[in-house]
């Protein structure tokens, strides 16, 4: 997850579940809830959170409350941060070889390779037939 600038308040109060009530750097600010739920146990007044400063001058808010400390832990209130790191590490796992399969290549057989401990290598060879030619070219 990568936030903006983030900037330590100390929680005054949480009006509905929209909002909150912070105090940054000495003034009360107006801050969005980036979560719905209640979180009564963890927006106590008085509470040490950590606010995102909005980049979008038209917003109602200036900041988004995105993470709040709970004894010697560090929370993230975004409700949408784990779907979004869900995303990422999908993304990130996907074999290369459904990259290549979209680019025209196709498996042809999959091999190994011994390497120290007892740790082996698998790999694809992938073939793709290159423009006017009748033979692939593997990779």
């Amino acid at each position: 997850m990568v936030y903006g600038k983030i900037l330590p308040g100390i929680f005054q109060a949480r009006p509905n579940r929209f909002i909150a009530h912070v105090e940054i750097a000495d003034k009360a600010e107006i801050c969005h809830v980036k979560n719905t739920g209640r979180c009564k146990e963890l927006l106590q007044n008085g509470a040490m959170v950590y606010c995102a400063a909005g980049e979008n001058p038209k917003r109602k808010t200036k900041f988004d409350l995105i993470a709040v400390e709970k004894g010697e832990k560090l929370i993230n209130m975004d409700s949408q941060a784990p779907n979004r790191c869900a995303a990422a590490w999908l993304e990130a796992s996907l074999p290369a070889c459904l990259l290549y399969e979209h680019r025209g290549y196709r498996t042809v057989r999959h091999d190994r390779w011994p390497l120290e401990n007892g740790v082996v290598l698998v790999y694809e060879i992938m073939e793709k037939t290159l423009r006017g030619e009748n033979k692939g070219a593997q990779i």
